[in-house]
């Protein structure tokens, strides 16, 4: 499939619908605000948008460590092609519409790949689902970096996939491979780069090994390249900081490793309990993570999901067998510190503590385990998964799993009905959407207006810096929602 297809392809329009449907409240009257969100990316925003209507360049940064140098700063994203909306959008608005477009680029990039990959629009339309609306990547959404970077994943490895089969050009696959850069999301960039070396070892093309090499050495030297003009210059902001300069202990680094106690998650949504209210005792999974609270919020695949994607790696075919293989390896490395012998990799492999928390590992599996399961849906045997999705959906009503075991069961069925492709595209979507909908919160548009006292304190405050230690709020709040948690913060 074409790129310029994609504009006259159903599932795409599908695709935007269900996107508009279920990100309604931040398209609306709403907005994302959760964690770094608003103390961090969002004022960054606000100001990058003041500075350009007034017809300046945002070249100095107030907001972080007493001010920085606004373009050089990577979580700025002062590059990125996103910020031309900010020159026509409101800016808030502009803000919570580059998320969810950067949701629908998943989907539709997901589709674009598998569709090439030969698979059948019900199938490719699966890959895609799986790809953006899993719990992992609705996650990332409070997590802007990863979100920018994510949907060039399957972008990078189609248009590589293309330039070898098709003997095309290389070059618009490094460029894709350079845009995570530019979103500041270097980890998934380096990820991103061992999913192509892996992706141009095992597929089958008509080329040889000498080409095989030149390829990925241009896909990952070109976005190096490329993206010099916004990761040269962080080098030495990074360089000056405490993550530059700081040995990562081993404690450190194996923050937010993923406890084998959260792995039903991948089947139950919200197994350890609710992220979105102010009473920590919702949330009973504190105990196993660090700081006491997920650093993604939800891992949720779902059984449909899981089920297609195993029986989709079991064929004989080097490039799907691979796939499972490097989606096995990250969900194990994803585990960090609860896997026997973690240690000798912070040990004695290089450069590695440059990576931050195990559960980022898991990236790496989630394009694998879509794209396996579109092609599950395509060549999984019937009866043998109709027995295995029902036998599950059995055990989850026996343990009260209310929804796993609804899409479980939902899921066997779809495997007799006369059009099963479509149903179980279906099944796997509502599955998805329904367990998604839960992940992200957001607050009404006036979050961030400014108190008025603020203004009084300007005035009287002058050119002067306040610096706040960390302090117990207690929140008098109207409701549980943890939004006034943050808002208390950011108005002190």
């Amino acid at each position: 499939m074409r790129l310029r297809d994609l504009a006259r392809d159903r599932v795409v329009w599908l695709f935007v619908v269900l996107t508009a449907a279920f990100f309604y409240r931040p398209l609306t009257t709403e907005t994302f605000f959760f964690r770094d969100l608003f103390l961090l990316f969002i004022p960054k925003k606000l100001l990058f948008a003041e500075a350009i209507r007034a017809g300046s360049i945002p070249l100095w940064d107030p907001c972080t460590n007493g001010g920085q140098p606004y373009l050089v700063i990577p979580g700025n994203f002062a590059l990125h092609p996103s910020n031309l909306l900010y020159f026509v959008l409101p800016p808030l608005f502009a803000f919570n519409l580059v998320l969810v477009l950067h949701v629908l680029f998943c989907a539709i990039a997901a589709y674009w790949l598998a569709r090439n990959l030969e698979l059948p629009a019900p199938a490719a339309f699966v890959t895609g689902i799986a790809f953006a609306f899993c719990g992992y990547t609705l996650s990332i959404t409070n997590l802007t970096p990863l979100l920018l970077g994510m949907p060039w994943i399957p972008m990078t490895i189609g248009l590589t996939h293309r330039a070898l089969r098709d003997r095309r050009s290389i070059a618009p696959a490094a460029i894709a491979a350079a845009m995570p850069l530019f979103g500041a999301a270097a980890e998934l960039t380096a990820m991103l780069f061992v999913l192509v070396i892996v992706w141009v070892a095992f597929a089958r093309f008509d080329v040889s090994p000498r080409q095989r090499v030149a390829a990925v050495a241009i896909v990952i030297l070109g976005a190096i390249g490329v993206s010099l003009i916004c990761t040269l210059p962080a080098t030495s902001v990074i360089a000056q900081s405490a993550r530059g300069v700081e040995h990562r202990t081993y404690e450190s680094f194996t923050s937010w490793s993923v406890h084998p106690f959260r792995l039903p998650e991948l089947i139950v949504p919200q197994f350890f309990g609710r992220t979105d209210t102010l009473e920590e005792r919702d949330y009973w999974g504190r105990r196993w993570e660090t700081e006491g609270f997920p650093y993604i919020l939800s891992i949720y695949l779902g059984v449909p999901v899981l089920l297609l994607a195993i029986f989709g790696a079991l064929a004989r075919d080097r490039l799907r067998i691979a796939l499972g293989i490097v989606a096995l390896v990250a969900m194990i490395l994803a585990c960090g510190r609860y896997v026997p012998g973690f240690r000798l990799i912070y040990d004695y492999v290089p450069l590695v503590t440059i990576f931050r928390y195990p559960i980022k590992a898991m990236m790496l599996a989630l394009l694998p385990i879509a794209l396996l399961a579109g092609f599950g849906v395509q060549t999984a045997k019937r009866r043998s998964l109709a027995i295995v999705a029902a036998a599950i959906g059995v055990t989850m009503l026996f343990l009260t799993f209310v929804h796993a075991a609804i899409a479980s069961l939902l899921f066997a069925g779809a495997l007799f009905v006369k059009r099963r492709e479509i149903a179980i595209a279906v099944v796997v979507a509502a599955d998805l959407l329904v367990a998604g909908f839960t992940v992200n919160v957001y607050a009404p548009r006036s979050f961030f207006d400014e108190p008025p006292l603020a203004g009084v304190v300007r005035k009287l405050a002058g050119p002067m810096r306040f610096y706040a230690e960390r302090h117990l709020l207690e929140i008098h709040a109207p409701t549980n929602e943890v939004r006034w948690l943050e808002q208390a913060e950011l108005q002190s």
